[in-house]
């Protein structure tokens, strides 16, 4: 194989934190908080992409942004294509001559979040009998047009951390009633809806940002299961400058649909460690285990990664038993490369792990430097 001859991108060890900042354009995401500014790029004496220079203000806690540093890296070269795109509009000659296109698990997840202050979500009965009512594949169906995978964790399929040997809850609303009725909420005067010991319903709102179709789509999805067995939400949608000021930050709800990214390294600390519940970090759900809290500890504290996995394994079997967020789904990262790049080495986490050997050979190179 020949040498590399026009690297895609290199980023310089030096700005690898700030590296996370690209991740947030890249996506669109602008909700972390931050105010970010692409002002350019540097260039090496041959004219290779070298640095990526971002001005930025510090909106948000240096914690963050190193946990998604390694998704910036790996998203930032890459143009995705839409789940219509990937299914109905690629598929004739001339797009297969010209680019490649690929499908594997992304690097973020959606889940359904719950407040774990209130007594009801308290009750890991109730949060187990919400994962028996949802069921994930008509949400990947409805929503991801197909092109995502079922979780029950924050761990990215296809990453040497993953597992999938944990508590898995299938679509089963009859189980999901009976977790409710232990829990002592059963339809005690016949109108459809499950009340608690003194008659008062289950009733609770879901909310998530506005600008956001897919998470929308996924709150009416739930809304109509949780009304199969006796729980009435509304939903409500708020601008996400409002959402966050007040409701996330402060903890002011019952249920959030969000995102997180999870990025390669399977370090979720600042997710689900007890002392992340501060108003400026991550752990939005108020989580507390002893267990995981010393699990992550020492998961973090280690550098060989065959004692981590086993540190990680047994998170996961935990966070998947315990359901303090419903894990729905994985989108698809659904990339597409120029067909004149070559070095590409598919592998199960995706094709981004060995972008700084992609290049692409004299005789294809239609860009020069300048």
């Amino acid at each position: 194989m020949p040498s590399p001859v026009v690297p895609v991108v290199r980023i310089q060890a030096q700005d690898f934190d700030i590296a996370a900042e690209i991740a947030r354009l890249a996506a669109g995401r602008a909700d972390i908080g931050a105010v970010v500014t692409f002002s350019g790029l540097c260039r090496d004496e041959q004219g290779a992409l070298s640095a990526l220079e971002l001005e930025y203000y510090p909106g948000m806690a240096e914690a963050e942004i190193s946990r998604i540093a390694a998704e910036a890296i790996q998203r930032w070269p890459l143009q995705g294509l839409t789940a219509i795109q990937y299914m109905r509009q690629t598929e004739y000659p001339a797009f297969r001559k010209a680019y490649r296109k690929f499908r594997y698990p992304g690097s973020g997840y959606t889940f359904l979040a719950f407040n774990l202050k209130d007594p009801r979500f308290a009750d890991r009965r109730v949060r187990q009998a919400f994962a028996h009512a949802i069921n994930k594949r008509e949400l990947i169906e409805g929503v991801a047009m197909g092109l995502a995978r079922e979780v029950d964790g924050p761990v990215r399929p296809g990453s040497w951390a993953y597992t999938d040997r944990v508590k898995h809850f299938d679509f089963d609303p009859k189980k999901a009633k009976d977790l409710l009725a232990e829990a002592g909420w059963s339809d005690r005067d016949g109108d459809g809806l499950v009340e608690d010991k003194d008659g008062k319903p289950f009733t609770f709102t879901i909310r998530t940002n506005q600008g956001n179709d897919e998470r929308k789509k996924i709150a009416e999805i739930i809304q109509q299961r949780l009304a199969d067995v006796g729980v009435k939400a509304e939903i409500q949608i708020i601008d996400w400058a409002s959402f966050i000021k007040e409701f996330v930050k402060p903890r002011k709800f019952e249920a959030l649909v969000l995102g997180l990214g999870s990025g390669t390294d399977p370090d979720q600390y600042v997710v689900w460690h007890s002392s992340q519940v501060g108003p400026d970090q991550m752990n939005r759900t108020g989580y507390a285990n002893p267990e995981v809290d010393a699990l992550l500890e020492r998961g973090r504290a280690s550098c060989h990664q065959q004692e981590r996995i086993q540190y990680y394994h047994r998170i996961q079997e935990i966070l998947a038993e315990d359901v303090p967020m419903l894990f729905l789904y994985v989108r698809d990262a659904l990339p597409v490369v120029s067909s004149r790049v070559r070095g590409l080495d598919p592998g199960p986490a995706g094709i981004t792990y060995n972008f700084h050997e992609w290049f692409v050979p004299t005789p294809l190179q239609v860009y020069t430097s300048g």
